[in-house]
């Protein structure tokens, strides 16, 4: 199988059998969900097993906002656009009366 270009920017790179793989968990071993040699339907029943009650609800709040590199110049974003917060009250804080 022809290995494919593995770039990561917070993740560690692992080989195994002469591929490389993003370790998504840390753990130093390839999980089924970390290898994408495995067909997607395999890959996303693994992963939704190692999920908790917690996480899987929070992938309903997810946004369809564009992020990174996706976001047109001068779209309001935060964290050097990675994740747009536009509309988050943070951005605008209601000043308290004391």
């Amino acid at each position: 199988m022809e290995s494919k270009q593995v770039v990561a920017r917070k993740k560690a790179i692992i080989t195994v059998d002469g591929l490389a793989f993003k370790d998504l968990n840390g753990d130093g071993q390839l999980n089924p969900y970390e290898d994408w040699r495995l067909p997607i339907e395999d890959r996303a029943k693994d992963l939704l097993n190692r999920m908790n009650t917690r996480e899987k609800a929070g992938m309903f709040i997810l946004t369809d906002k564009p992020m990174g590199i996706s976001v047109e110049d001068g779209e309001p974003t935060s964290h050097d656009g990675i994740i747009s917060e536009v509309e988050k009250d943070h951005e605008h804080p209601m000043s308290r009366t004391v």
